[in-house]
């Protein structure tokens, strides 16, 4: 008698996998209700709009740019004699502090924007050791700065005539802001506690964020080994085992679904491509993007078929056997193949990408 066909082995093999994948799931939805960002662990202030400003390179640099990031931001000018010198200095030292962690960027909006050129805020930056890729200089319009900063950051920044030209009144506080453009958080950057509260809160941003990308990564690893073994299984005449493994694969791809839509609908939008070799990369993201959709009603026609063939031979030892799958094996030929690529650029993209 085949071992395979054996309903206490059978019986074994989905508990171990039922188990594995409620633990995988149950993991990460404990982190979830702890500090998860879907729950929103800090309050939300209010959502940027769309903006775009010069960086002191010359390029422009806006939410585009910063979309996926985690990033926190200030108002100074670099005539300031009050308290931009030392907020400046504070953000250098986040950036210090912050210089391991990959997805989080400093921008510092200038409220003096006809002064502070492109030039200027360079040779300011320079003072700070400011990173060109780490740490962006923004200036533009006044008026499109200040509405900025007024109706979207609630901040203050408005020029105090009565005192001079060079004298803006201003907000001191740093903002966190997440990689959807929702404004997490409000330090002063005063505060002795400054450091530590900013960084705890922007790493507690990436937790999550950084949890399920790798949560997808193993399933689409844990899918593709079902894959193989069910395929070696089909080709070994070991039907039954074939037949598990690949409920098995259905329910790793099921969870791997869900968890990438509360990614990319929950989480973040996207996450940029900053790699060496985009061509590559980007023509592997699209192959798998449409492979992607296209390998589901596939998926769901293959399994409808073999159910079906299955009533006609439950035991799967039947003489007639090729006849009852017949159609199922007609689309299995195509649908192994393309879940098969979908996994493993799963996982490369994922490699590519972290």
């Amino acid at each position: 008698m085949d071992p395979s066909l054996d309903p206490s082995r059978t019986r074994t093999i989905w508990v171990i996998l039922i188990l594995v994948l409620i633990g995988v799931l149950g993991a990460s939805a404990w982190k979830w209700f702890k500090q998860g960002t879907l729950l929103r662990s800090l309050p939300v202030h209010g959502k940027l709009p769309d903006f775009e400003f010069t960086e002191r390179a010359g390029n422009t640099v806006g939410s585009m740019e910063l979309g996926g990031k985690v990033w926190i931001a200030d108002f100074i000018f670099t005539r300031c004699a009050g308290p931009c010198p030392m907020m400046t200095w504070n953000m250098s030292q986040l950036q210090t502090m912050l210089r391991d962690v990959a997805d989080v960027r400093l921008v510092s909006f200038t409220v003096d924007p006809e002064f502070d050129t492109p030039q200027v805020l360079t040779e300011y930056a320079y003072r700070f050791q400011a990173g060109k890729d780490r740490w962006f200089f923004l200036t533009g319009k006044t008026a499109a700065i200040r509405k900025l900063a007024q109706e979207n950051f609630k901040l203050t920044a408005v020029q105090h005539i009565s005192s001079g030209e060079n004298d803006i009144l201003h907000s001191t506080h740093f903002i966190l802001v997440d990689a959807k453009g929702y404004i997490r958080g409000y330090y002063d950057s005063a505060d002795p506690e400054v450091f530590s509260r900013i960084v705890a809160d922007a790493r507690k941003l990436l937790r999550w964020q950084h949890t399920l990308p790798a949560l997808n990564a193993i399933l689409n690893s844990t899918s593709t080994l079902l894959l193989l073994s069910a395929y070696r299984a089909v080709r070994t005449r070991r039907l039954l085992l074939h037949r598990n493994l690949m409920f098995a694969a259905i329910i790793t791809s099921a969870a791997f679904l869900v968890s990438y839509l509360i990614y990319h609908f929950g989480i973040q939008l996207t996450k940029r491509y900053e790699g060496p070799f985009p061509p590559l990369y980007f023509t592997i993201l699209i192959s798998h993007t449409i492979l992607a959709i296209t390998v589901l009603p596939l998926v769901l026609m293959t399994t409808a078929r073999a159910l079906r063939g299955q009533k006609g031979d439950p035991t799967l030892t039947s003489p007639e056997l090729p006849v009852h799958f017949a159609k199922h094996r007609a689309i299995a030929r195509w649908t192994f193949p393309i879940w098969l690529y979908v996994s493993v650029t799963g996982v490369v993209v994922y490699l590519m990408l972290y």
